[in-house]
C-alpha cells in the first residue's frame, strides 16, 4: 500500500512539475497566418510573456493566445532581442496592433501608444472583457480590418521587413486551453498509470 501511494505522489509530482515551469518565448517560425483560421496557435507549458516574428513585405501576423487576467493584459512592441536576431525594427518603425475576439471581432487596435511610432496595449484596457481565446495580429502602419469581424486585409502602405519582440502579461497559450490533450501530457499519464499497474501486480502476488 506504501509503494501504492508513493508512486501516486509521483504522478502527482510530474504533473505539477509541467505546471510550474517557466515560461518561454514563441517564435514564429514559419509566417504566422493572416485571418483567423490560418492564426498561428501559441504552445508552452504554462505562461506567454513574448513572441518573436518577423513582418515581411505587406505581412500581417495573427496568432491565437488566451487571455488569462483581462485587467492585466497588456502587449509592447519593441525591436527584435539579439538573441532571436537583429534588431531592425527601432523605435521610428511604424506597426499597429490589433486584438481580436474568438470569432473575429474587433476588440483594440492601437498606433503609436508605444516608444516613437509603435503600439502598445495599456493594463485595464480590456478589463470590461472576459478570460478567453482571443487573436492577436501586429501588422505595418497603413494596414487594416476591411470590416468589424476579421474576413480580410486592406493593404495600404509601404511595406515594412523586421524582426519585433511583442512583451505580454495577462496571458498564456492557447493551446493549453484546448480540450484535447497534447500528446506530451497524455504520454505522462500513460506512463503513470503503466507504473501503477506494475506496483498493484506485484502487490497483489
Amino acid at each position: 500500500m506504501k509503494k501504492l501511494v508513493l508512486s501516486l505522489c509521483a504522478v502527482f509530482f510530474v504533473f505539477s512539475a509541467g505546471e510550474v515551469a517557466q515560461a518561454i518565448p514563441w517564435n514564429e517560425g514559419p509566417d504566422a497566418g493572416e485571418l483567423i483560421d490560418t492564426a498561428q496557435v501559441t504552445h508552452g507549458p504554462k505562461e506567454l510573456d513574448y513572441i518573436y516574428g518577423e513582418l515581411t513585405g505587406n505581412d500581417v501576423d495573427l496568432y491565437q493566445i488566451w487571455i488569462n487576467d483581462t485587467s492585466a493584459f497588456s502587449v509592447t512592441v519593441s525591436w527584435a532581442d539579439l538573441s532571436y536576431g537583429n534588431p531592425d525594427i527601432l523605435d521610428d518603425n511604424d506597426a499597429v496592433l490589433y486584438l481580436f475576439d474568438s470569432k473575429g471581432l474587433g476588440v483594440l487596435w492601437d498606433d503609436d501608444s508605444g516608444d516613437g511610432l509603435l503600439p502598445q496595449f495599456k493594463p485595464g484596457q480590456i478589463s470590461d472583457k472576459d478570460a478567453g481565446i482571443y487573436f492577436l495580429g501586429i501588422t505595418p502602419f497603413g494596414t487594416y480590418p476591411t470590416s468589424n469581424v476579421l474576413v480580410d486585409w486592406n493593404y495600404t502602405n509601404t511595406p515594412q521587413t523586421g524582426d519585433y519582440t511583442l512583451s505580454l502579461t495577462g496571458t498564456s497559450p492557447s493551446a493549453r486551453h484546448s480540450p484535447v490533450p497534447e500528446p506530451a501530457t497524455i504520454l505522462l499519464f500513460s506512463s503513470g498509470l503503466i507504473g501503477l499497474a506494475g506496483i498493484r501486480k506485484r502487490f497483489k502476488k
